[in-house]
């Protein structure tokens, strides 16, 4: 006999961010003690992240004073190995001076090593220290209800791949950043399209005139031609008969921040759509649909003001989930390859803004700069966009000054960014 069973969904994994401080975890006082002073370093930085007042020291001696002398913690990070006094010693004394405190060893067999026969510590670390097992440690001793979130998890987008599979399209990408031509060449693919790339708009007219496509994308600030250049040229070209008789292109205006009049200025140019970067998996396959016909609804939404650059987070992961939506077995994964092209670019763009910043030559300044801005906030790191938009706007203008303020601080949120990237990298 035969059954016939419906598939069912598996419910969306819920992402746990271990970015920025953690409200289950703020203010708790954390004790390490290791004579390793890379291990101490890492384990109060991460701490030191999370909210929590780490104190750690390599001398067992001084954190059994500290406790005597009434220092309160809330848990304390033992090594097993150290000169005097061993994990083992150490955490015995812990017990009789403050009982109620949880103690944690920390070492390169975990409990097998310890031999703990007598229930001296409440948990285990071993090495080498992964961030996941810390913080599960962490809340599991500390936390004694539902850790609240830090922030809102994002659920992966469904993505629709139903055109794709229909009708595939031919789309030609006209964008000169290296990182945006790979994001949007991703996202295009995993929705069944094949795409062309073109880095400005003197290949894009090129490219029109040796075949047709289904839909151009026009990014607005291109060099040589930029895309409402690009757009009345195309225009021009079908008016005369130049692409013989094949309909007109469908072309999407592609732009970093959706400006008031931004979208008349593009319609004007002889688009016939406006999209924000980076692409908007709810909005994308509604222009693509457009593209070949079919009816839809308005496919801008109105772009949210950005938020004031204190409560900016250094990485909003949202592209990133976006990317893991299109992971697809046996393929390459889309965020790893995305992170491979900005990791390579970044410090490249990042040279050519320092070389040009001592140069004092303002428009290469700016050209870097914008590359930058751009790279950084298709990404989601949105205080490195922050700081390439406001170079950005000082070699415009001249201002020596702030150029000589922000070209350190690039580099500064550039070395805090990669810390954060590598640990999207794993997930």
């Amino acid at each position: 006999f035969t059954i016939v069973a419906p598939l069912a969904e598996l419910p969306a994994a819920s992402r746990r961010s271990f970015i920025g401080q953690q409200p289950a975890l703020k203010g708790l006082r954390l004790l390490v003690v290791d004579d390793n002073a890379t291990n101490r370093r890492v384990l109060a930085l991460q701490t030191a992240k999370w909210g929590m007042v780490p104190q750690d020291t390599a001398v067992p001696e001084d954190a059994l004073r500290w406790v005597q002398q009434g220092q309160p913690f809330d848990l304390a990070i033992v090594d097993m190995h150290m000169p005097g006094i061993d994990g083992l010693e150490l955490a015995r004394a812990l017990r009789q001076t403050a009982p109620q405190m949880p103690r944690v060893l920390f070492s390169s067999l975990g409990r097998k090593e310890a031999g703990d026969t007598e229930g001296l510590f409440s948990a285990y670390l071993a090495k080498p220290l992964r961030q996941s097992q810390l913080f599960d440690t962490l809340v599991s001793l500390l936390v004694h209800e539902p850790a609240p979130k830090a922030a809102a998890s994002r659920a992966q987008p469904k993505i629709d791949a139903q055109l794709g599979q229909q009708h595939p399209l031919r789309i030609l990408l006209a964008e000169d950043n290296v990182v945006n031509q790979k994001l949007a060449v991703i996202q295009l693919k995993r929705l069944g399209h094949s795409v062309v790339v073109a880095s400005n708009g003197r290949q894009t007219l090129e490219a029109l005139a040796r075949d047709p496509y289904d839909a151009v994308f026009l990014d607005c600030q291109m060099p040589e031609l930029d895309g409402y250049e690009t757009a009345r040229e195309i225009r021009r070209m079908e008016a005369d008969r130049r692409f013989g008789s094949r309909p007109p292109a469908f072309l999407i205006a592609l732009t970093a921040n959706a400006m008031t009049g931004d979208r008349e200025r593009c319609l004007a140019a002889g688009m016939d759509e406006f999209l924000t970067k980076p692409l908007d998996h709810a909005q994308l396959p509604l222009v693509l649909r457009r593209a070949v016909g079919e009816a839809t609804g308005p496919a801008t939404a109105p772009a949210s003001p950005p938020p004031a650059e204190p409560d900016v987070p250094r990485l909003d992961p949202s592209l990133l989930d976006t990317l893991r939506g299109l992971r697809v077995s046996g393929e390459p994964d889309p965020v790893v390859e995305i992170l491979d092209v900005f990791c390579r670019d970044t410090p490249l763009r990042m040279g050519e803004a320092v070389e040009a910043a001592g140069n004092r030559d303002a428009e290469a300044l700016r050209i870097a700069a914008h590359t930058l801005k751009g790279s950084a906030n298709n990404l989601g790191a949105r205080r490195l966009g922050i700081v390439a938009g406001a170079l950005e706007n000082a070699a415009r203008v001249g201002d020596w000054e702030t150029v000589a303020k922000r070209i350190p601080e690039l580099t500064e949120e550039y070395a805090a960014l990669e810390a954060l990237l590598a640990e999207e990298r794993h997930r």
